[in-house]
């Protein structure tokens, strides 16, 4: 995912962003990360960490990079943009196998490309199979968020095909900058997500269920985006209990 779900102690600095250590086992090493954050200060206080613990599973890998999308526009490289960073990159799939075969994956993304739609000028688009039908036809940059999404999970099922793969779909977010009382809206991304995953099989979870954009306790009052140690709870809670019907 991105940096929703990151967490890294062990961060070091480098030009302004932090990223988890090499020796980092809450998060995929060298990827840049939000938390601790906040007062998410303990990686106990994570969504994923309480999902984890509730069930009684064990972490394979937190392939989580903050600030980074589902798409890229095939051109721009940054710190958290690029070919080998956007969430559905051969690369970032490929490392899910590094610690052995998982047996369920929870893919969390897509708050980033809602919330960068203007900046990145990357359309929605329609669900379309003309382009990618197979794990072969894939190449990059998909040119639409539906594309983008199609390619991440196909790549998922093809790496991956004995696992169960869960979608978190993103909660009503506000400004990227400042605090207004108009979210910005998710529906035709989050829908964009829900025609993917129910083309491909694939279980998800609308986390708008979860958060409400007007409650700012559950959010860090300072970007109403990164969830404070409340609403990860909350979001945990609502994983929880959707995981309960499938697994």
């Amino acid at each position: 995912g991105d940096s929703i779900s990151t967490f890294a102690l062990e961060a070091g600095t480098g030009s302004g962003v932090k990223y988890a250590g090499a020796d980092c086992t809450t998060n995929y090493p060298g990827n840049a990360v939000r938390y601790p954050y906040d007062n998410v200060l303990s990686v106990d206080q994570t969504w994923w960490k309480q999902v984890l613990d509730y069930f009684g599973w064990e972490l394979g890998i937190n392939e989580s990079y903050a600030g980074t999308t589902i798409t890229w526009d095939g051109t721009t490289e940054t710190y958290n943009r690029g070919a080998n960073k956007c969430i559905s990159s051969a690369t970032r799939v490929g490392h899910l196998g590094e610690n052995g075969t998982p047996d369920i994956i929870l893919v969390y993304g897509g708050t980033n490309d809602i919330n960068h739609n203007t900046e990145d000028n990357i359309p929605v688009g329609t669900l379309s199979t003309q382009n990618i039908e197979t794990f072969e036809d894939i190449t990059f940059s998909p040119g639409t968020y539906y594309d983008a999404v199609f390619a991440l999970l196909l790549r998922i099922q093809h790496s991956y095909p004995n696992a169960l793969v869960v979608c978190l779909l993103p909660y009503f977010v506000t400004s990227k900058s400042t605090y207004d009382s108009t979210p910005i809206d998710v529906k035709t991304h989050n829908d964009a997500m829900k025609d993917v995953c129910e083309y491909l099989g694939v279980y998800y979870i609308d986390l708008r269920k979860t958060v409400n954009v007007y409650d700012r306790n559950l959010l860090n009052s300072s970007d109403i985006l990164h969830p404070n140690a409340a609403g990860m709870a909350m979001i945990a809670k609502t994983v929880i209990h959707e995981l309960q019907k499938i697994v």
